[in-house]
């Protein structure tokens, strides 16, 4: 890594942190990414990316475009891209060769997500997050995007018309669904990469089912909760009230849903979307019953006020199931937990 002065440090290195787990990273700092054999970090005013190699701790410069301000890698480091918000570009970098191919995206962007496969970036502009170059008029539209071909060095871009709020990808990397108002496939084929805009209006939060071949969504304009099939993109009833949150399952084993109009958790079987909930549990009529935070390994979890407004916290072990309320004395803006939800 690298310290405000510019000195190189190692992984190795005690007297320095390579991680931000709240958030406080200096303006303009691009968080480092860890993929199996190396940490990696981008460099925005020397136009370059430091790898540090995780077996070694060696330190080694790569080029990159002109001020990368995001980066993406391959859980095996087979794919490491970074976007140059100066040239309005993306870098392809082979960190074992050492080299990098500069490719021409859509101006002003300032987010990367990268396929499962590692197979495909889409370049796109997220106004929830600094470093925005586009004012969303003219050819600098937000609703422009750009999809790279990484095996094959090959950029395709399409204005969508929309204004991404967040993107998914389904677990096969056969697509990518751009939520917004509205939803936009892009359908990820090698020399024939296509959009669609589909009819769903979409206005809150989308959990992705586990196979890829559900979306599930709140919907305040019909005042019901929906499932969404992704082959048909055809909604179906879930419930008839909002839901406030939606936590899947780390292991995409359930879906649990918050209903704060009748104050209750629903529990749902992915691999049945429309079915049901195998489990439904009344909650305490108290200001924190609209986020929830799952633990990994599914034995607890806990409920909050997602505006920060709130004091209280709703605490929900499973086994034997139990819900306690809690008061802080102080607001409550986020919540983690352990894997094992103990703390």
């Amino acid at each position: 890594g690298t310290t405000a002065d510019g000195e190189v440090v190692t992984a190795s290195d005690p007297s320095h942190v390579l991680v931000d787990p709240l958030g406080i990273l200096a303006p303009g700092t691009v968080p480092p990414v860890a993929c199996s054999t190396h940490l990696l970090m981008a460099n925005p005013t020397r136009d370059s990316l430091t790898a540090v190699d995780v077996a070694t701790h060696a330190a080694v410069t790569l080029p990159a475009g002109e001020e990368p301000i995001d980066l993406v890698a391959a859980d095996d480091c087979s794919t490491v891209v970074t976007l140059n918000q100066g040239g309005d570009s993306v870098s392809v970098i082979d960190v074992a060769a050492g080299t990098a191919t500069g490719l021409a995206v859509r101006p002003g962007r300032n987010r990367l997500d990268l396929s499962p496969d590692g197979a495909w970036v889409v370049v796109w502009a997220d106004a929830t997050r600094t470093g925005l170059g586009c004012v969303g008029a003219g050819t600098c539209a937000l609703g422009e995007v750009s999809v790279i071909d990484v095996d094959n060095l090959v950029v395709e871009s399409f204005a969508t018309g929309l204004a991404p709020r967040d993107l998914l990808f389904t677990p096969d990397s056969a697509r990518a669904l751009i939520i917004a108002g509205t939803l936009g496939d892009i359908e990820l084929v090698a020399g024939a990469v296509v959009f669609t805009r589909r009819l769903v209006s979409i206005d809150a939060e989308v959990v992705m089912g586990p196979s890829g071949d559900t979306l599930w969504m709140p919907s305040h304009a019909l005042n019901e909760t929906l499932a969404v099939d992704t082959t048909t993109f055809v909604g179906s009833n879930l419930a008839s009230e909002v839901a406030s949150d939606m936590e899947l399952a780390a292991d995409g084993s359930e879906l649990v849903v918050v209903y704060p109009d009748t104050a209750r958790l629903a529990v749902y079987d992915p691999a049945a979307p429309l079915a049901a909930p195998t489990v439904t549990t009344p909650v305490p009529v108290v200001s924190a019953t609209t986020q929830l935070r799952l633990a990994e390994s599914r034995d607890a979890g806990v409920l909050f006020e997602g505006d920060g407004s709130g004091e209280e916290l709703v605490v929900w072990q499973r086994d034997p199931e139990s819900l306690v309320t809690r008061s802080l004395g102080r607001s409550i803006r986020a919540v983690e937990l352990t894997p094992d939800g103990s703390v």
